[in-house]
This record gives C-alpha cells, sequence and structure tokens, in this order.
C-alpha cells in the first residue's frame, strides 16, 4: 500500500503507510507548508510508520519550529502511538499530540 497526502487549509492527513516511499512522495508538500500557519496532523488513518516516517515527522517539526511554529497531532493511529512512545518525549520535543477521546 503506498501514502496519501491530503491537504485541508492547515490540516494534513496521511492515510497508508507513512514509510520511506511515502516519505520521499511527500517531504517537499509537508515541508514546504511548516513554512505556513501552525500545522494541524491527522494521523489517525496511517497503518504503518517506519524510521523515515518517524524522520519525516521530526524535519517537520523542526522546520516549524524554525519559523516559530508548532505541529500538533490532532489524530493519530495505533501504529504512530507507538512508534511516539517508544522514541519517548524528548525526541519529540515540539511536537505536540492532543489527547483523544478513546
Amino acid at each position: 500500500m503506498h501514502c496519501e497526502l491530503h491537504v485541508s487549509g492547515q490540516q494534513l492527513q496521511i492515510v497508508g503507510e507513512m514509510t520511506v516511499q511515502c516519505a520521499e512522495s511527500v517531504r517537499a508538500q509537508w515541508l514546504e507548508l511548516a513554512d505556513g500557519a501552525p500545522v494541524r496532523l491527522d494521523l489517525s488513518g496511517v497503518t504503518e510508520i517506519d524510521t523515515a516516517g518517524l524522520q519525516l515527522l521530526l524535519s517537520a517539526r523542526r522546520a516549524a519550529a524554525a519559523r516559530g511554529r508548532v505541529l500538533t497531532i490532532v489524530a493519530a493511529s495505533e501504529a504512530v502511538r507507538e512508534v511516539l512512545e517508544l522514541t519517548g518525549q524528548g525526541a519529540l520535543e515540539g511536537l505536540s499530540l492532543v489527547a483523544s477521546g478513546s
């Protein structure tokens, strides 16, 4: 499976596998959006995330932080939550994860 990037204003949604193939295909568009207002990420449709997907999150966070912005994950799949937990808070400082009601 591949991934799809959907953009609606300053909200991005990634659906599918957030793997090296996905990172290569969406990196430029995603980082370009970090130049604007705060970016909200909907990662609820991510079925798999590897180190390239995590690196994409960190690159986008750095790009946003360099401009005084914050990335906010408004929804995350179980796969994304597991990777965020495994990396610890220090690695993702400046990346906000909004708690879901579930």
